[in-house]
């Protein structure tokens, strides 16, 4: 599979849109088990959980990084609660019309829609969240298919991303 998120799915959009939430909000660890957290259970972590996982030496034990997965569940929430889950939010982002790169001076590490999406989150409280790590996400969630022309995968994600929409 090429890492293409349901547009229904929040917890699979959530997991993207925070940083390290996998590997350091859910006492997942990186690269050794892949664990998946709701915002719900994260938005409820305060100064205890902060310090256990800060104390956790199978995880990123990063202050800001942990603060951050905690603040995107809570931003998470808020949106929901608005009347737009995140999952609507980022693909309410997706460009209009595809880029089709070459060759990799064709990539860009921002968009204008990656842009709009970062402050649209930082909006909602989320943190580490800026124009890059936005486009990154984008690209793991396949709302950008930024594959070269000439890559075999650029059609698979194409087709999933059409079998969602």
């Amino acid at each position: 599979m090429s890492g293409v998120c349901s547009s229904g799915s929040a917890s699979k959009a959530f997991n993207p849109a925070c940083p390290g939430s996998r590997s350091c909000a859910s006492g997942g660890t990186s690269g050794r088990r892949s664990r998946t957290s709701t915002p719900e259970a994260v938005a409820r972590y305060g100064a205890r959980q902060v310090e256990r996982l800060l104390g956790d030496a199978g995880i990123v034990r990063h202050r800001g990084k942990i603060e951050a997965a905690i603040a995107n569940a809570r931003g998470t929430l808020t949106l929901r609660e608005a009347g737009t889950p995140l999952e609507q939010v980022v693909w309410a982002h997706r460009p209009k019309r595809q880029r089709k790169p070459r060759t990799a001076r064709d990539w860009q590490p921002t968009t204008a829609e990656s842009v709009a999406l970062s402050k649209t989150l930082k909006s909602a409280g989320f943190r580490f969240v800026g124009p890059t790590t936005v486009y990154a996400a984008m690209q793991a969630c396949g709302i950008v298919n930024d594959h070269l022309t000439s890559c075999h995968v650029r059609a698979d994600v194409e087709r999933e991303i059409a079998q969602l929409l």
